[in-house]
């Protein structure tokens, strides 16, 4: 349990330093305390789904072994692909709030 708290902590700081990075860059997105939080959430599960999806891409198209004889490299290929996970699933969680919040407000004023 210890070491699973460990790496939240340590990726939701990394994800959290993400959020604030990728929020301010675009200008339709602000940072809020909100929006960083589901920035973290959306990181999160960016990062298990699209590695799990190009992992398992990787095997079927390439056959066995691929994953294995790729990471043997190096990690970097890994990492590389939990960056743009993270960044795909934050920016898209964070991208549908603020959808959803401009849709509620049109609702509201109508």
């Amino acid at each position: 349990m210890g070491l699973g708290l460990y790496f939240l902590l340590i990726y939701g700081l990394a994800f959290a330093l993400l959020a604030i990075a990728v929020l301010w860059c675009v200008p339709r997105l602000r940072v809020t305390f909100v929006n960083v939080l589901f920035f973290i959430l959306g990181a999160f599960l960016g990062m298990i789904g699209i590695t799990k999806a190009v992992m398992w891409g990787l095997e079927k198209g390439f056959g066995a072994g691929t994953v294995d004889k790729l990471l043997g490299h190096g990690p970097i290929v890994a990492y590389v692909v939990l960056f743009f996970g993270a960044t795909a699933g934050g920016t898209t969680l964070v991208w549908l709030k603020m959808l959803s919040m401009k849709a509620f407000q049109n609702r509201d004023n109508s």
